[in-house]
This record gives C-alpha cells, sequence and structure tokens, in this order.
C-alpha cells in the first residue's frame, strides 16, 4: 500500500509513522469514510490497523477483519474502544489468544459490560 498526500502541483510519499498519525486524526463518526477505513484496515503496518480500529463507523466486514489480525496493538486498540460491542464469539477468539495485555484490557472495565457477556467472557477457556 502507498499513500501519497498531493496539495497543489505537490506531492510527498507518506511514511508509517505519518500514515498512522493521520488516520488517527480523521474523525471516527464520518460515515463516508467507511470505505477508506476497510481499505486501511489492510495495510501492512499495525499502527495504521490499530488506528482504524479506534474508529466508531467501521463496517461489519472491516469488524471482522481486524478482530482476526495477527497483532496484539490492533486487537489492543479494538478491544478498548469496541470491548463490550464484541460479539461473543469475537471476545472468545481474543481472549483465547492469550495475550496478557489484551485480556486485562477485556477483564478492567468488564462491569460495565451486559451481564450476558460476562458470563460469556468468564466461561470462555484460554489456551
Amino acid at each position: 500500500m502507498q499513500i501519497t498526500l498531493a496539495l497543489n502541483e505537490h506531492e510527498i510519499q507518506l511514511g508509517w509513522e505519518a500514515l498512522g498519525k493521520l488516520v488517527d486524526s480523521l474523525p471516527d463518526d464520518d460515515e463516508s469514510l467507511a470505505g477508506l477505513f476497510h481499505e486501511l484496515a489492510q495495510s501492512n503496518i499495525a499502527a495504521v490497523r490499530a488506528a482504524v480500529a479506534t474508529k466508531t463507523v467501521i463496517t461489519e466486514e472491516t469488524l471482522g477483519l481486524l478482530a482476526s489480525d495477527p497483532s496484539p496493538e490492533v486487537i489492543g486498540a479494538l478491544v478498548s474502544v469496541r470491548r463490550c460491542r464484541l460479539s461473543r464469539s469475537v471476545l472468545a477468539q481474543i481472549i483465547q489468544r492469550n495475550w496478557s495485555d489484551v485480556n486485562q484490557r477485556i477483564a478492567w472495565n468488564v462491569e460495565s459490560c451486559d451481564q450476558s457477556d460476562i458470563v460469556a467472557v468468564a466461561e470462555t477457556p484460554r489456551r
């Protein structure tokens, strides 16, 4: 994936750090950006995918893509923003990876989730 920033006749290639910051600065709730967020969720840069994971207007398809991400950074960002809105199966998938930092994020605020989600989290076996 190559990102070019164009301003009038000037163009520059954005590096991964700049791209991550740019994605962070995009509005979280602008539904017109959902397609862009889906494209960015497929980036080979974990910081970019993590920034997308914090957006509130991502599609279910994008959410599924991010939920199966191999990076703890991305999953951590997803859990931080959507902890109680993830399906039981996604939560179980995340918990079973047994990444202690991510599982701690789930546990820290589990009391703010629905009772049925708390039970699902408690019943999820770890590997």
